[in-house]
């Protein structure tokens, strides 16, 4: 599994800025956060509040690789909320495929 921090961005893209990530849950909560790591199978995101997540939550996703360009839609499974020096980190596996899964793994490439 390649993983790919997240501190550079594809070329022309907003080189500057985090990727912002958005997991709305089956009951309508949205945690919002920034990805630290993502890969084609995984996602680490530093949320940016408490969330009501929980290990095994099926979530809707919207990532933002730059501002200037429309948000990636996916979706995964929490797989653990752990506290990293009192802010929440999130890792979750992406669940979605077809041609959305294929996107989302060409801009995490692109990122390399």
């Amino acid at each position: 599994m390649q993983v790919v921090p997240v501190t550079s961005a594809p070329p022309g893209t907003d080189q500057s800025g985090p990727v912002l990530m958005w997991l709305e849950d089956g009951r309508g909560a949205i945690a919002r956060g920034m990805a630290v790591e993502l890969s084609k199978e995984r996602a680490r995101i530093r949320l940016t509040e408490a969330a009501t997540l929980a290990p095994g939550d099926e979530v809707a996703v919207r990532l933002s690789f730059d501002r200037d360009r429309d948000t990636v839609g996916a979706t995964g499974r929490v797989l653990s909320i752990r506290t990293n020096g009192g802010e929440p980190v999130c890792e979750l596996e992406w669940t979605h495929t077809g041609p959305a899964r294929e996107q989302l793994g060409a801009l995490i490439a692109a990122r390399v």
